[in-house]
This record gives C-alpha cells, sequence and structure tokens, in this order.
C-alpha cells in the first residue's frame, strides 16, 4: 500500500502523496489513524476490516490504557487509573509541593555506615517516571530530578 515504517518507532506507519497524509499506530490490540482526509480514513478502514474483525470507535477516547481528552483548543492524556494505583500503593510518600524542586532534607541514616533502603524511594519513582512517560511529559524534571 506504500506504507513507509518509522525507524525511531516500527509500530508507526506512514503514507504521504501529494494531497493526502495518513498516519498509523499501531500496539498490540490498539490503534489510531490520522489523515487530513476522512475519505482516506473511510477507504483505510473499510479496506481493513476485509482484511481483519476489527472494532472501530468514532472518537479516540481511550488508546492502550490512555484517557484522550478533548477540549476546544486543547487535548490531554490522562493515565486516572495507574494514577491512583500509584497513590493507593505509596500513600505515605506522596508529598504536595509548590515546586518540582526537592525542597524536603534528604533521607539520611541516623547509625554511621548504616546502608538506608532506597527500594521504597526507587519504587514510587520508578512508577512515576512510568507515569509521565506518556502522559505528563510537563512532571518529567521532577521525576527525573529525584531519581
Amino acid at each position: 500500500m506504500g506504507f513507509t515504517a518509522m525507524e525511531v518507532n516500527q509500530s508507526l506507519y506512514i503514507f504521504c502523496s501529494r494531497e493526502t497524509a495518513i498516519a498509523i499506530w499501531i500496539h498490540v490490540d490498539d490503534g489510531v489513524i490520522a489523515s487530513n482526509s476522512p475519505a482516506v480514513v473511510s477507504d483505510f478502514k473499510h479496506w481493513l476490516h476485509a482484511e481483519v474483525n476489527i472494532n472501530w470507535n468514532a472518537a479516540l477516547s481511550q488508546i492502550v490504557g490512555l484517557e484522550c481528552v478533548f477540549g476546544k483548543s486543547e487535548a490531554a492524556i490522562v493515565q486516572k487509573q495507574l494514577t491512583n494505583s500509584i497513590l493507593d500503593t505509596y500513600p505515605q510518600h506522596i508529598v504536595k509541593n509548590d515546586s518540582p524542586l526537592l525542597v524536603l532534607p534528604m533521607a539520611k541514616s541516623t547509625v554511621k555506615d548504616e546502608i538506608l533502603d532506597t527500594t521504597p524511594f526507587c519504587l514510587v519513582v520508578g512508577s512515576l517516571v512510568y507515569l509521565i512517560s506518556g502522559s505528563w511529559p510537563d512532571l518529567a524534571f521532577a521525576v527525573n530530578y529525584l531519581a
């Protein structure tokens, strides 16, 4: 069909002609089709449906566990389920702060030469890194700073 797989992301396929562009992103059993031509999207959906049994959603509302929210002039990706899971799993580690910079003193052992168990900290930071990688790039600085 003339699609080209992207070098960096092999699950993204692009086709461009003089008047039309179509991008298809596929992840296991989920995907998104975008084009500057509704007719091309419709034709592609009909062709693909003849090859594979596919359920189509009229609007993009969720993809790979990410909730897609659209306003009049903006779009957002939200991961409520994962966010709530992190908050429920690590409630004692949640601190509300006005700055992304670390304000609290670093955890220190009170016994000389005692090795501090950093596992809980690493679990929280790892969970937050996973969370922000898909939906909250504005938190990337703070989480990577802590890491």
